[in-house]
């Protein structure tokens, strides 16, 4: 058996961990730091002191957690130390001792790609997961159906348009910068707290979208706008913002392949939470419209209640309805209209829904 050493020729990016914040050592280190001179242009300094302070974090976490990014390295050198044992004395004892390590560094040194096959080492997984990551945020290029987005009116009006396109002051851009959370990434939160109907054929649908981010269509997201009133120069701005995406994979801190994306929007990015429910829109009107159809019975309270379709926040969305056959179809047909139209895919094994206790089973069935 010929036994190989890696050379380890990895660059170790720098990570950020939650768990300084709560150091009383790290705000003073960090004050210390970014207080140091450097001389050069605005962007030069603001670089260097970036490169400083992440470089003093790295050191200072060494000293006061120790290495914490030791798993996988510890796993790399038992399963090299089993394996030369078992080469050294061929035993049975020491075979099946080996098998078990390399088990257990599968878990961490292991890919499963595309085609549902398990690959392994740092080029073959960097290759499959370019590969899954690729595919998700390429455009898949299908037609979309604008004769759907009829029921979205423009309302955007020149003054709004001329505030979109102004250019933010310093003030504006540090109380945006300043109010984003410090450890963690900006995102949607989940709803939560349904309140079961206690009509006896009201049904609650919580629906859940497939990577809904990561399936924006770039393409509709224009059609979109343009039907709202936004003129020409802020759909570039926000076209110009996410073609610049580019993504890579770090496979044990080798980076492997980048690759461009186009279509998607990064989760957590602030700008993303405007597009997407840009997009949601059509979806949104297309419920509304329901209100006015003889044939749909909403959700039932009390006849003087307001009637209330839909609840929606970003890709969280809870529709309500009776359990009709025709209000339940009606609403299948614009769910399917929407996911043609906007690239969108609902979840159906995720999807639930809730009804009343009191409930006929075959109102359950007619649901499901």
């Amino acid at each position: 058996m010929e036994m190989n050493v890696r050379q380890d020729t990895s660059k170790n990016y720098f990570k950020f961990l939650n768990c300084w914040v709560e150091n009383e050592g790290f705000i003073p280190l960090v004050q210390e730091i970014w207080n140091q001179e450097v001389g050069g242009n605005a962007m030069w300094i603001f670089h260097q002191k970036l490169k400083a302070v992440s470089n003093a974090l790295s050191k200072w976490s060494r000293q006061e957690y120790g290495d914490i990014f030791q798993k996988a390295n510890k796993y790399e050198e038992k399963m090299k130390q089993v394996e030369k044992t078992w080469a050294q004395t061929n035993d049975a004892d020491d075979r099946m001792n080996f098998h078990e390590v390399t088990a257990q560094y599968k878990n961490i040194g292991s890919w499963k790609n595309i085609e549902g096959e398990w690959v392994q080492g740092d080029e073959a997984i960097g290759e499959a997961a370019c590969d899954y990551y690729h595919d998700r945020f390429t455009e898949t290029g299908d037609t979309i159906r604008e004769n759907l987005l009829s029921c979205i009116p423009s309302f955007i009006t020149d003054k709004e348009n001329d505030l979109l396109t102004k250019n933010p002051t310093i003030e504006e851009l540090k109380e945006v910068v300043f109010s984003m959370s410090p450890i963690s990434a900006a995102g949607p939160d989940d709803m939560n707290g349904i309140k079961k109907p206690n009509k006896r054929s009201n049904v609650v649908i919580k629906l859940d979208m497939t990577k809904a981010y990561d399936r924006v269509s770039w393409s509709y997201r224009c059609i979109m706008q343009r039907r709202m009133g936004f003129n020409e120069r802020i759909i570039e701005m926000i076209w110009r913002t996410m073609e610049n995406y580019w993504y890579s994979v770090i496979i044990n801190g080798t980076t492997c392949n980048f690759f461009h994306s186009t279509r998607g929007l990064k989760q957590g990015d602030p700008l993303a939470l405007s597009p997407f429910i840009i997009e949601a829109e059509c979806l949104s009107r297309m419920l509304n419209s329901l209100t006015h159809d003889q044939f749909f019975n909403g959700l039932y309270i009390e006849w003087r209640d307001p009637q209330i379709n839909r609840l929606s926040f970003a890709d969280d969305i809870i529709i309500f309805t009776s359990g009709g056959r025709a209000s339940l179809q009606k609403i299948m047909e614009i769910l399917n209209n929407y996911e043609h139209t906007s690239v969108q895919q609902i979840n159906r094994q995720k999807s639930h829904f809730m009804v009343s206790p009191f409930i006929f089973p075959a109102t359950i069935r007619r649901v499901q």
